[in-house]
């Protein structure tokens, strides 16, 4: 289990990873996965939870779609972005 980072567009978590990553190499040998994707509100200490299982697909990178996940995480200034998310 580890964290990521994920768009949920057209009724799919599209999360990034690539060959230099496990996750790359485990999906492409087994591709059923689970996500959980959980919140929780500090002040009141409630706790909500999503909990997916499904088939993974190795598709080929979309820039628009990369692009809009940092923008998510890191901001629309990219200049304020660490240097290992631009280009």
């Amino acid at each position: 289990m580890r964290p990521v980072w994920y768009p949920w567009e057209g009724g799919t978590f599209w999360i990034l990873t690539g060959p230099w990553a496990k996750l790359f190499r485990r999906v492409r040998s087994d591709p059923a996965v689970a996500l959980v994707v959980d919140e929780c509100d500090l002040a009141t200490g409630l706790v909500q939870q999503v909990i997916a299982r499904g088939q993974a697909e190795l598709v080929p990178f979309d820039v628009p779609r990369g692009r809009r996940r940092l923008v998510r995480y890191l901001g629309e200034d990219e200049s304020r972005w660490d240097h290992r998310f631009l280009h």
